[in-house]
């Protein structure tokens, strides 16, 4: 039996995979943030005398950020690039808050 295979095609326009680049790395960066500032949440619930004003900051910025990589237009690749760096260093320095 010859099968025939099919590879994509090479000419492809390369902006089409940097969209779908984009858009996973924007998502893993997304969840990973939300968990980050769940667990601070956690953290926060789990001390003696927790702070509540703290807690419902970290909440409410877990809420906003699941909300955001939910509505995010899959096309606005621009924007998309100027929110993954922006919240890179956001990350950056929440992961310093964690253990």
């Amino acid at each position: 039996m010859d099968e025939q295979l099919s590879y994509p095609d090479q000419s492809a326009d390369p902006s089409d995979s940097n969209i779908f680049l984009s858009v996973d790395l924007f998502d893993e960066l997304m969840t990973t943030l939300a968990r980050a500032y769940s667990q601070l949440c956690n953290i926060e619930l789990k001390k003696r005398k927790p702070d509540t004003e703290l807690f419902e900051n970290y909440t409410q910025r877990h809420h906003e950020i699941l909300l955001l990589k939910e509505s995010f237009p899959i096309n606005a690749v621009a924007e998309r690039e100027k929110v993954i760096e922006s919240y890179s260093l956001e990350l950056k320095k929440i992961r310093r808050m964690l253990p």
